[in-house]
């Protein structure tokens, strides 16, 4: 279908023209074509403005996503690049010139006035970090984002040692007595949890390297190691030895894509991406890097990340959700899922392996004295629990897909969660995300498993959440009774901000207009009996706000 002439009339009303709807990036998974669109005013970006379309493979609309802005009445002068005079007290800190070419961007406030304000990349190619500063008209801070992601030839086959996946998990045992890090040393209790493994590297010149396709070893920060290489097909190292973590960080990953390619998820290994086991400066810490090419630095302070695959399938998590949504890491909400996404990736790898305390995430590089790790199964409860703290926050999203692990099994939840991360968009909240979770099961298993997810997202507060302040501003428009309109016939309260004019559209998956009801009120009453069974796309217009859902009628 054409999308965006779909979207053009679905917008009409709110200034939608093809002059400011741009396609960003089509992806393609084994199931869903996802379209992602970013609106512009005047060639300008509008930041928090991005819509999210899913086509499944009979051309009909599952899902349409994000926030639309009204720019009508807009009047706001906009020059493409602008160069801005930054105070002396800013130019030492960031060690930038006086003037800088910056890149305009619009933010709309919270009472919905667009403001201009302007973006600068601060790149350090040494370490691969960049920092984007958002400056005012007059070159004064308003906020700085950190763009790393933390956590707090010829193929032929070779073989080398592993934690699988850390040796506290192996040893059923927790971090105490012999069981320590020991600054690296090797002990006879840790050397015996080592596994023999075999994998693919590359051979060039009678010389082994780990590296293939997707994946390279590389020094990208200190402390500078060298990548181990081997004039024989066997890279057996022990923890002692730089070579370990090596082998450790590129065996994980290519073992994870292996596994995910098996799955059919091919376009999320279509990258490039370079990993350093020895990077960050050293520090108890690693992350990613969304570049042209991507990046991941794995820290050696405490426990050294690149010996526990807990940090680095999660760190790899963040590389195949920036690859399935690109650049949409932005938000609270948006960032705790993704934190959320890197803790189940790295729970249901580690369920490979074992059960034994799988919910302790970084089993072996924290729960220490070096930092308390993380918790795939928490009581937490959406929207009490959500907070400022992305990565406290994170453990809703990590537990409700650890939920829908124990009722429907790994690769069931695997499918469902790898399918979801297309649908990511920038400031999307986590029952968003939920709805995402919905149209993927359907996508994949037609309702197979959708009372199991449906219950486990609701058991969390994630289908009828409540109205609190840190909500974006779509989400003051509430959907209630969502389970009782799906199997009980009973029917679906929508809830406004206020007594005010509305248009309830309801669309059916092929994109056509089934029902269309204006009126005034604050509270709308959707009965059943005006939907057959199905699934179907709703959409409440009010003046200054657009939401939408997705629903099921059995």
């Amino acid at each position: 279908m054409e999308v965006e002439k779909y979207l053009l009339n679905m917008y009409a009303d709110l200034g939608a023209s093809y002059s400011n709807i741009q396609l960003i990036t089509i992806k393609n998974s084994p199931n869903i074509t996802y379209y992602t669109f970013r609106q512009n005013y005047n060639e300008v970006l509008i930041s928090n403005s991005i819509l999210k379309v899913a086509v499944n493979k009979s051309d009909e609309i599952l899902f349409i996503a994000g926030n639309y802005f009204r720019t009508l009445d807009w009047n706001l002068p906009i020059e493409k690049s602008q160069k801005i005079q930054i105070p002396v007290t800013l130019r030492n800190i960031y060690k930038i010139t006086e003037d800088i070419n910056c890149t305009p961007i619009i933010i709309v406030d919270e009472n919905d006035i667009p403001v201009k304000y302007f973006e600068f990349d601060l790149i350090n190619n040494a370490d691969r970090s960049r920092t984007t500063l958002l400056l005012k008209e007059n070159g004064e801070l308003f906020s700085e984002t950190d763009n790393r992601v933390y956590f707090s030839a010829i193929d032929t086959t070779v073989t080398g040692k592993v934690f699988g996946p850390d040796p506290l998990t192996s040893a059923e045992t927790t971090y105490v007595g012999e069981y320590k890090d020991f600054d690296d040393a090797d002990t006879a209790v840790l050397t015996a949890e080592l596994l023999e493994v075999s994998f693919k590297a590359t051979l060039e010149d009678g010389i082994f390297y780990l590296r293939n396709d997707s994946v390279i070893l590389k020094d990208l920060n200190t402390p500078i190691t060298g990548v181990v290489t081997s004039i024989t097909p066997a890279f057996n190292f022990t923890r002692s030895e730089s070579g370990f973590e090596d082998v450790n960080t590129f065996y994980h990953i290519t073992n994870l894509n292996n596994y995910i390619l098996s799955l059919g998820y091919t376009d999320l290994q279509n990258f490039y991406i370079e990993i350093d086991p020895h990077g960050a400066s050293g520090a108890d810490q690693s992350f990613y890097v969304s570049a042209v090419i991507p990046s991941i630095q794995l820290g050696e302070g405490g426990v050294d990340d690149a010996e526990d695959a807990d940090v680095i399938t999660h760190e790899y998590g963040h590389a195949l959700s920036d690859q399935a949504a690109p650049g949409t890491n932005n938000g609270l909400e948006r960032r705790a899922l993704d934190e959320g996404y890197g803790d189940y990736f790295a729970a249901s790898y580690s369920r490979m392996y074992s059960d034994y305390r799988w919910n302790f995430i970084f089993s072996w590089d924290g729960h220490n004295e070096f930092w308390s790790g993380r918790n795939a199964n928490t009581n937490k409860h959406y929207p009490e629990d959500n907070s400022a703290d992305y990565y406290s926050s994170s453990e809703i999203w990590s537990g409700v897909l650890m939920d829908i692990f124990d009722a429907i099994g790994k690769e069931n939840t695997d499918k469902i969660v790898l399918e979801t991360l297309y649908g990511s968009f920038d400031n999307m909240s986590m029952p968003d995300a939920a709805q995402i979770i919905l149209a993927s099961e359907e996508s994949i298993f037609a309702g197979l498993y959708y009372e199991e997810v449906f219950n486990a997202l609701d058991a969390r507060g994630l289908i009828n959440p409540v109205e609190t302040e840190n909500l974006i501003s779509h989400q003051a428009i509430q959907f209630k009774n969502t389970y009782g309109f799906s199997f009980n016939n009973e029917p679906l309260i929508i809830e406004l901000p206020e007594y005010q004019n509305y248009l309830l559209q309801v669309y059916g998956t092929d994109g056509k207009l089934i029902l269309s009801q204006k009126g005034v009120n604050k509270t709308i009453n959707l009965t059943p009996e005006k939907i057959n069974s199905g699934i179907f796309i709703l959409e409440v217009i009010l003046e200054d706000k657009i939401s939408s859902l997705v629903i099921e009628k059995m």
